[in-house]
């Protein structure tokens, strides 16, 4: 029965982690779905708060890139219709001139740097128009290992009479954090899994119930009774779903900051350089200091502590203490732990001996009473 039960168990572990992935596949598809979209909305609104006297009517060019035609095409026409109403008339690319204009330019590498002043200066030919946006998109993927998904973007604006750049967007970025989604260990204890979901599970209750700042923090592993890094896992892929924004922190990149820098990884001024050099208004970190199965109480067992710093002040901003998990064992299981306890055989062989001395007793009096 162990062993049919093992089995099965497998096979489920199996099922949810190849649900669990697909899914985590179709989320971070959004995600960088909404990054793309984000960029080109913040583009075109950046682009719509400028305004040039000389300048009236503009065209936006095909974009240069590493990323799909399509996705490139998304964010141009994006760009065209949410400027449409602003100070400038937005051109259309449909006649011959522009075909054969276009056609001069080579667009599929990354060769923003073609567009020097006397390229942008052919534009002239075209009736009608007194500048070209042209840009970049420097990245747009997502990596699965991480969760996050990224789209980065630069514009430029070039006037077509004198081939002087007008306006640079800078880097228009969008990060999302999805959170890699954390796969059960094949052996792994259904019952351990359930102490770790409900400990992540009040650890993030405790943090969004005090207001704090989430939208941008780093997120280091946990140390302590997590050397696999599931617990450290589990409790990022709920921040995230709770609407939090944690940026993981790879144990290899830490590790090489440690190394570098002559620092322990306990070290909170060590977390807090580390934050500030990345950017992060605050970093959460913290130690599992229990995740088993507690035998004599049939039950499974999680503890951590968790701290979340402000990066300028180094003040912790949330400090719950000591945080807990726990979940009784499978009826399956239970058997299987009873008999491999030394104090079941001995209570058990007590228990026995009773029960024999007592049918002795009663078979020696039955055999010595008078007839």
């Amino acid at each position: 029965m162990a062993i049919q039960h093992s089995r099965r168990m497998g096979v489920i572990a199996m099922a949810a982690s190849l649900l669990l992935l697909t899914s985590a596949r179709a989320e971070l598809g959004r995600a960088l779905d909404q990054t793309i979209n984000e960029v080109a909305q913040e583009a075109a609104k950046k682009l719509k708060q400028t305004s040039f006297g000389d300048i009236k009517n503009i065209a936006v060019l095909p974009l240069w890139g590493d990323c799909t035609p399509e996705t490139k095409n998304y964010i141009v026409n994006t760009i065209q219709s949410e400027i449409i109403g602003g100070p400038y008339k937005v051109m259309e690319r449909n006649t011959q001139a522009w075909d054969t204009l276009l056609g001069e330019i080579e667009w599929g590498n990354l060769r923003e740097d073609v567009m020097n002043a006397d390229t942008v200066q052919r534009f002239g030919r075209i009736e009608g128009c007194d500048a070209i946006v042209y840009g970049t998109v420097r990245e747009c993927a997502d990596d699965p290992a991480s969760g996050r998904a990224v789209t980065r973007l630069t514009l430029k604006m070039g006037v077509v009479e004198t081939g002087e750049a007008k306006w640079s967007s800078g880097e228009i970025k969008s990060v999302r954090i999805v959170g890699p989604t954390a796969l059960p260990r094949t052996n792994m204890d259904p019952a351990i899994i359930r102490a770790i979901n409900q400990l992540t599970a009040n650890a993030v209750a405790g943090l969004k119930g005090k207001n704090v700042n989430t939208s941008n923090f780093a997120f280091f592993p946990l140390l302590g009774q997590d050397e696999d890094g599931y617990l450290t896992e589990v409790l990022q892929a709920e921040l995230t779903k709770a609407g939090c924004n944690p940026a993981p922190i790879a144990k290899t990149e830490w590790q090489e900051y440690l190394v570098a820098n002559s620092r322990r990884p306990e070290s909170v001024e060590a977390m807090r350089d580390f934050s500030k050099r990345k950017g992060y208004d605050a970093f959460l970190y913290g130690s599992v200091n229990e995740c088993r199965i507690i035998q004599r109480k049939y039950k499974a067992l999680a503890r951590a502590t968790l701290t979340m710093v402000g990066t300028e002040t180094g003040e912790a901003v949330w400090s719950p203490g000591e945080i807990r998990g726990q979940s009784y064992l499978d009826w399956l299981d239970i058997p299987g732990i009873a008999v491999a306890d030394p104090l079941v055989w001995v209570v058990g062989g007590v228990i026995i001996l009773l029960i024999v001395w007592r049918a002795f007793a009663k078979l020696f009096k039955s055999a010595t009473r008078p007839r």
